[in-house]
């Protein structure tokens, strides 16, 4: 999925999402129409409730910042190695990062290169 924006758009999309939302958990129907297009009714990466609020209760701001940031880089990420077949340079290229900060991030989010060599992710 391309992102038409930067990453300071897309925390702000997020943020906005979890202050508009009505129920405890942001749905697809809670985000931009951005989101909407292009996205598979069968994706299994792109459930219809992104984050559950539930247990934000009892955590500080940039707790829950961290942990909804954790799950939209997972996610972004997980889209451009897909995209890239698994190939890590490549992905690090689309994402505009350093290839070594990319297997920064898979190691730290528990991404491994090889379930999104064939295109599955």
């Amino acid at each position: 999925y391309d992102w038409p924006g930067n990453i300071r758009e897309l925390m702000n999309v997020i943020e906005r999402a979890m202050l508009l939302c009505q129920t405890g958990t942001i749905s697809l129907s809670d985000l931009p129409n951005v989101f909407h297009n292009g996205l598979n009714s069968d994706s299994k990466s792109r459930p219809e409730g992104f984050f559950d609020t539930s247990s934000w209760i009892h955590k500080t701001l940039p707790q829950v910042q961290e942990e909804v940031m954790d799950q939209v880089e997972r996610l972004y990420l997980e889209i451009v190695l897909h995209e890239a077949r698994g190939r890590v340079g490549k992905a690090a290229r689309i994402s505009g990062i350093h290839p070594r900060g990319m297997y920064n991030k898979m190691k730290r989010l528990g991404l491994k290169k090889e379930a999104y060599k064939t295109g599955k992710g």
